[in-house]
């Protein structure tokens, strides 16, 4: 065969077999020969010298980084190395983000994202397999367990560390849950912490406190821990979407809980499908493959309510590494407070409606305004295990 024309195809890298990953077409190419064209290098590769190749010590015994140099973050020049020596200062503040939680990860190819949430085989060292069926057949995900699982992550290229809202051993109940406020581009840093604070007060009326962190990106998490009462995935869903539905019927002009981009021009999307088996999100001290290599950082509320915009890149590699004392504390509490987001407060949400008459049993959180929110600081800031989903009527039974 010859080739007689040729097209433009955007692709996620090359496979081992020298194939295109994920290709999409972008169009012919009218302008260009057949003969002219040529496999392509990215410049991060073309970059990437002798010396990129030769092995290099993780930081950790028992895990050794093969091409140290490689680019994994082509838009400022970070390294392999660069990342496993981030995770080595973070790790003791990283790592009870990622204690007993299935991980979904990022790993940079050539600098361009590969998802992987599922694993084959033995798992690297200091990572272990846990076996999960969520009703759909068992899947096998990674679980770090220590300093050593990270390097063994920097070592895969992985970027981006997201997380279950569970632990093992029981990936099936949720601990946590994790609203995502992902506002229109367009909107300020105070608009949107503004409407964290908003969040936060109304937890705090329904009996719960809430953490606050950055995305890397233009949004904030709002995680709400569930210490005395674990939820199986069906409540702790349903609840999250009872006060996101809350908020956009009492303030429509400041929310949406619909996704697109149309639905939150000029508002926050707040996301609650973060909830349910097998839905991740990016961990704290997590970076992201993005310009200016943002990490996803814990706030303390005084923060929030601040006027300095703590979004996107003010916490960025690798000088993120060097705040691990200072910021170690901005989650304290987190772990000790015993609470639930009970079934009677959040019903309570779904009953009320702005015209009905019964404003005044509703929680004072929705009537606020985002700027009388603002609040004081809180003190905050082995082998494979195999688990079953359990039965509808089971389900059930568990839900308080």
């Amino acid at each position: 065969l010859e080739p007689q024309f040729v097209v433009q195809v955007a692709f996620a890298g090359w496979t081992d077999d020298g194939l295109v990953r994920a290709p999409a077409y972008r169009g012919l190419r009218e302008d260009k020969p057949p003969t002219a064209v040529t496999r392509e290098t990215p410049a991060a590769a073309r970059g990437r010298a002798a010396g990129a190749r030769a092995p290099a010590s993780a930081g950790t015994p028992g895990v050794v980084l093969t091409h140290p140099g490689r680019v994994l973050f082509p838009d400022d020049g970070y390294t392999k190395q660069a990342l496993a020596d981030y995770y080595a200062a973070v790790a003791p503040v990283l790592l009870p983000h990622l204690a007993g939680r299935p991980l979904s990860l990022v790993r940079s190819r050539d600098g361009a994202p590969f998802y992987q949430k599922h694993h084959r085989g033995a798992p690297p060292p200091g990572l272990e397999r846990a076996c999960i069926d969520l009703g759909t057949g068992v899947a096998d995900y990674l679980v770090c367990r220590d300093a050593t699982g990270l390097a063994s992550l920097a070592q895969l290229g992985t970027v981006e560390l997201h997380t279950w809202g569970s632990r093992l051993p029981e990936p099936l109940l949720a601990d946590r849950l994790t609203f995502d406020l992902d506002p229109d581009p367009a909107l300020d840093w105070r608009t949107v912490a503004d409407g964290a604070l908003m969040l936060r007060a109304l937890l705090q009326d329904l009996g719960v406190e809430s953490w606050c962190k950055t995305t890397g990106g233009k949004g904030l998490h709002v995680v709400v821990p569930l210490t005395r009462r674990r939820l199986d995935w069906d409540t702790a869903r349903e609840r999250a979407k009872q006060v996101a539905e809350f908020l956009c019927r009492t303030s429509p002009s400041r929310w949406s809980a619909q996704a697109g981009e149309r639905h939150r021009r000029g508002r926050i999307y707040l996301d609650y499908l973060r909830n349910y088996g097998g839905a991740t999100a990016v961990a704290a001290w997590s970076p992201r493959l993005r310009a200016g290599a943002p990490v996803s950082m814990p706030l303390t509320w005084r923060e929030v309510a601040g006027r300095e915009d703590l979004r996107g890149r003010h916490f960025a590699l690798p000088d993120a590494a060097s705040q691990v004392r200072e910021r170690a504390a901005a989650w304290a509490g987190y772990d000790e407070v015993r609470q639930c987001l009970d079934a009677q407060a959040v019903d309570a949400l779904a009953r009320y409606s702005p015209g009905d008459g019964r404003r005044a049993s509703a929680p004072r959180a929705a009537r606020a305004r985002a700027a009388s929110a603002r609040a004081p600081t809180v003190p905050a800031g082995k082998p494979a295990r195999r688990a079953r989903a359990p039965s509808k009527s089971s389900a059930g039974a568990r839900a308080p």
